[in-house]
């Protein structure tokens, strides 16, 4: 199979240590064969772009870095981040989360291109909240010919846990860490602007999860080896201060 491309979408703002670490964690633990990089930032002050171009590790990833043209806050950043992607499939990462362990993008893949009412992987897990899924089977042997899944099923055969609209917790949606194929937004739209960090994800995951209620909602997913997450909040947390935007 030729693996489609996945375009790595890192938001970023001011925080040029933080991003160099998270680019060069993911460089050497994101397994996929067809990667292009992409970096949005809201406007940074200081030069910060000219700063992020000059990074060896952005010139070694050949990343293309856009900018918002005025600080707007986390939604408006992110949108003009994918308004830059030019691929189906986008795995998204803010400027501050350290992997942990190596992550094979070509599971989250091979889901999303047999199960077409798939839209997105969380690599967040389920980040301690009481959340109620089904699990599920799919045959990806078309994609992935020596498959094993581990403990899990037959040689060839894939299992995934979709989240269920109906789970306490709010957050099926997460700003976390996740593969996701254009698909998604198609159906959600765009992130709301205008708010706080805490909010544009409040906001957003009260989207997602009315609209998970509806035929041809693309579903939300988690893979078994990822309920707990690998993925640590390394960076000093923005909201409450005076760049929560």
């Amino acid at each position: 199979m030729e693996w489609p491309e996945v375009t790595v979408l890192v938001c970023t703002y001011n925080r040029v240590k933080e991003l160099t670490e998270t680019l060069q964690l993911l460089a050497e633990r994101l397994d996929y064969p067809n990667l292009k990089w992409l970096i949005c930032d809201d406007a940074s002050p200081d030069g910060y772009v000219t700063k992020l171009k000059k990074l060896p590790i952005v010139k070694k990833l050949e990343a293309k870095v856009v900018s918002t043209d005025q600080n707007s806050g986390w939604g408006a950043n992110v949108n003009n981040g994918l308004v830059h992607v030019t691929t189906d499939y986008i795995f998204f990462t803010e400027d501050d989360k350290r992997i942990g362990r190596d992550l094979d993008l070509r599971l989250g893949i091979a889901l999303m291109e047999t199960k077409p009412d798939v839209g997105m992987v969380r690599y967040k897990g389920t980040a301690g909240s009481h959340t109620v899924f089904h699990q599920f089977q799919t045959d990806v042997r078309g994609v992935i010919p020596d498959y094993q899944d581990g403990s899990y099923g037959l040689p060839g055969y894939m299992t995934y846990l979709q989240l269920d609209s109906g789970s306490p917790t709010l957050h099926l949606y997460s700003h976390g860490p996740h593969l996701k194929h254009r698909r998604f937004h198609e159906f959600y739209g765009a992130y709301p602007e205008g708010l706080k960090l805490g909010q544009t994800e409040e906001n957003f995951a009260h989207i997602v999860k009315e609209g998970m209620k509806h035929p041809g909602a693309p579903g939300v997913t988690i893979l078994p080896d990822w309920v707990v997450p690998y993925f640590e909040d390394f960076g000093q947390s923005y909201q409450g201060s005076e760049w929560d935007k």
